[in-house]
C-alpha cells in the first residue's frame, strides 16, 4: 500500500509543434473481503487518474508532464480490516504525442502488477 506511480514525460517538436499530449492507461482490480474469503468483487477497470491531469499547451514546441497516481487508493476498496483491499491489481500506462503534421508517437509501455493488497 501507499506505492505511487510517478510519470515524467517530455515531447518536443520545434517544427510542427506538439498539438496533443495524452496518456493511455488502464487499471484493473477486484476488492477482497477478508483473508481466505471466497468472495471477491467484480473485475473493475479505469484509466489511471494522474495528479495533476496531463494538459496540452496549444501551439507549443515542448510539452512536459510530471504527475503521480496511487493505484491502490484509486480502487476505492476498503482496507479497514485485515484481508480487505484490492486484489488482482494490474495495468499499464504510456504517453502519446501528436504534432501539427499529423504524426503520432507513443512512448514505451510501463506495465505493473501489484501483490494482492487484500491478502496482507
Amino acid at each position: 500500500m501507499n506505492i505511487a506511480i510517478r510519470l515524467i514525460a517530455t515531447a518536443v517538436d520545434p517544427e510542427s509543434r506538439v498539438t496533443s499530449f495524452t496518456t493511455e492507461s488502464n487499471l484493473t482490480w477486484q476488492c477482497a473481503f477478508g483473508h481466505g474469503s471466497q468472495t471477491q468483487g467484480i473485475v473493475q477497470n479505469a484509466p489511471l487518474a494522474f495528479v495533476p491531469a496531463i494538459a496540452t499547451t496549444p501551439n507549443s514546441t515542448v510539452q512536459n508532464f510530471d504527475g503521480v497516481v496511487d493505484p491502490i487508493q484509486m480502487t476505492g476498496c476498503s482496507t479497514s480490516k485485515p484481508g480487505f483491499g484490492p486484489v488482482n491489481i494490474r495495468g499499464f500506462v504510456r504517453v502519446v504525442a501528436a504534432n501539427g503534421a499529423g504524426m503520432t508517437t507513443k512512448s514505451f509501455t510501463f506495465l505493473f502488477d501489484y501483490k494482492d493488497v487484500g491478502s496482507l
